[in-house]
């Protein structure tokens, strides 16, 4: 994601989850998480459906699209 995308990513999970349960519905860590929210680490392209099904949103919307 670009660092708008980004942002708009960590801005869902602030409102509709949290890290804790975005990351265990992931199946990763809360480290890992965070660092994909802030950028750090590249997502992977099969989590967006999954997190965005957790948080009640669009993959797109999810994405920052």
């Amino acid at each position: 994601l670009d660092a708008e995308g980004s942002e708009k990513s960590r801005q869902l999970v602030r409102e509709r989850g949290s890290v804790a349960a975005g990351s265990r519905v992931l199946g990763i860590s809360e480290v890992t998480m965070r660092a994909r929210l802030n950028g750090r680490s590249s997502w992977v392209d099969a989590e967006f459906p999954k997190l965005a099904r957790h948080l009640g949103v669009s993959e797109s919307e999810l994405r920052g699209e």
